[in-house]
């Protein structure tokens, strides 16, 4: 069994992580997801997609240090088989450190409680619609999905969907707030009886923006 599946053999997740790793001519790993049963690669990211990852990493790994009664973990391109059909690798996710299992499991179970997708060329609106549509069926209470071309961030949540636009000021780089309101990223205390906690709030220490573009040359 190869990863150039017809496009009517859909797989289980099962069957798509026992399939070998592929590599290019140049001897890169060719990267990949499987989205309802059909194994959909991946490009390679750019500087820009890796400099807006690691700029959103870098502001949950703050959250993280100062919520640790939250016990949240963030973690960057981690597998998780989300359904029996579906196996996902976000850019970079937030999940409970209950959930960690590394010595026993390659992979993660379930949604993450947090998904970050930063856009790429390749990704369809089909593709990153069924995405969405998977974590939060699954159990995530957020899904990020970042546009650096239109320097925005759709917030997904299981009802509702906002917009959180950046914006250039004197050519400093353009900056997305997802933070400025309540997105909720996962409840207080794990018996989920209600309290909403937010990512980073503006008013606290940890506000900031997260640049997502380089300042435009006039």
């Amino acid at each position: 069994m190869n990863r150039d599946m017809p496009a009517t053999a859909l797989l289980t997740s099962e069957q798509y992580l026992a399939l070998p790793d592929e590599f290019d001519k140049n001897g890169n790993h060719v990267k990949d997801e499987l989205i309802g049963g059909e194994v959909v690669r991946v490009s390679p990211p750019s500087q820009l997609h890796n400099l807006i990852k690691i700029n959103i990493i870098g502001v949950l790994v703050q959250y993280e240090r100062a919520q640790r009664k939250l016990a949240v973990k963030v973690l960057a391109e981690m597998a998780f088989i989300v359904t029996s059909h579906d196996t996902f690798v976000p850019d970079a996710s937030v999940i409970l450190k209950s959930r960690l299992n590394p010595r026993e499991h390659k992979y993660i179970t379930g949604a993450p409680e947090l998904a970050v997708e930063v856009v790429s060329p390749t990704d369809t609106a089909t593709h990153l619609k069924s995405k969405v549509d998977t974590y939060l069926a699954g159990g995530s209470q957020s899904v990020w999905v970042v546009y650096s071309d239109a320097r925005s961030v759709m917030v997904h949540t299981s009802d509702s969907v906002r917009e959180f636009e950046g914006r250039s000021e004197n050519r400093r780089p353009a900056a997305v707030r997802p933070f400025q309101s309540r997105v909720c990223l996962l409840r207080a205390d794990q018996s989920g009886c209600g309290t909403d906690v937010p990512v980073v709030s503006a008013r606290t220490s940890l506000s900031g923006r997260i640049a997502i573009c380089p300042p435009r040359r006039s």
